[in-house]
């Protein structure tokens, strides 16, 4: 019994010390792009490499991977970032105007909409290599 809760503990503190990695390299690859053009590449690159974790490839150098993908990537995640995010403001400006204030429930919430829909062209990005325009 206690050895596998030991082998559960440490598979779990695995987990958790290659989250923080993850993140510090995310955050360190935000500012190498000099964060207005690293953060849709760092992203990217964070969901593929969790991605890469999930089909069993936790053996591989996380940073390696990750800079490798952030490298390659870096111009195509970027054009379908800004794209995406000026699409977005001007919809968000556009209904702004139109509601003229009155309905700031509706301006947040679609705020919001727009934030969880450009996370899923990201994933649609890393998944499906077809469908990439560029």
């Amino acid at each position: 019994m206690f050895n596998r809760l030991g082998s559960l503990f440490t598979e779990a503190s695995l987990w958790i010390w290659k989250t923080m990695q993850l993140n510090v390299i995310w955050f360190m690859h935000i500012l190498l792009g000099g964060v207005v053009l690293g953060f849709f590449p760092a992203t990217t690159a964070l969901f593929a490499t969790t991605r890469r974790w999930l089909k069993g490839g936790l053996e591989e150098p996380i940073y390696d991977g990750y800079h490798r993908y952030y490298k390659a990537h870096f111009w195509k995640t970027n054009a379908i970032g800004w794209i995406y995010t000026s699409i977005g403001v001007f919809l968000a400006l556009d209904l702004y105007l139109v509601t003229q204030l009155k309905g700031i429930v509706v301006l947040f919430s679609t705020a919001i909409i727009l934030f969880l829909s450009i996370l899923y062209v990201f994933f649609i990005f890393i998944c499906f290599p077809v469908l990439r325009p560029f």
